[in-house]
């Protein structure tokens, strides 16, 4: 099975999350700049650390519901909007691997939250290797149309 036919699944898993965090519903993009916000205050103990940890988690899935919607809505519209959405699951990606870091020096590896970043690392990283191919396979098809063109000239 392809990555592209496992998308419909993971972007109907991506809205389950989204719904199941904390009965929220899906994040807005109000709830995105109150978290950039908070996120870089500084945490002086283990409680403020681990806070900011779930809120980078959150703020990871703001942004691949984002990319989720672009794709969904048939892909980025030129080459610009495609940087900007492989840069926000980039960005996802890494928010993800900061809050499992957090998580798992704090809680140890098998705690709950632990384990539920990690599997949210997983989801990124999966989102950003789907986009990164997607680009790959237009700018190659924009190259063989490019070739042919000059050939028919």
């Amino acid at each position: 099975e392809t990555r592209r036919a496992r998308l419909p699944r993971v972007a109907a898993l991506l809205a389950e999350q989204a719904v199941g965090r904390k009965g929220r519903g899906t994040l807005t993009g109000a709830d995105e700049g109150m978290l950039r916000e908070n996120i870089a205050k500084a945490a002086n103990t283990a409680s403020k650390e681990l806070k900011r940890a779930d809120m980078r988690h959150a703020l990871a899935w703001i942004l691949a519901e984002k990319a989720i919607r672009v794709v969904d809505a048939g892909g980025p519209a030129n080459r610009a909007s495609e940087k900007t959405l492989a840069a926000d699951a980039a960005e996802a990606l890494e928010l993800a691997r900061a809050a499992h870091a957090v998580g798992k020096r704090i809680l140890g590896e098998r705690h709950d939250d632990t384990m539920r970043h990690l599997r949210g690392v997983g989801q990124m990283h999966m989102l950003v290797r789907y986009l990164r191919e997607d680009s790959a396979r237009r700018a190659k098809r924009e190259s063989v149309s490019e070739r042919l063109a000059h050939v028919s000239c």
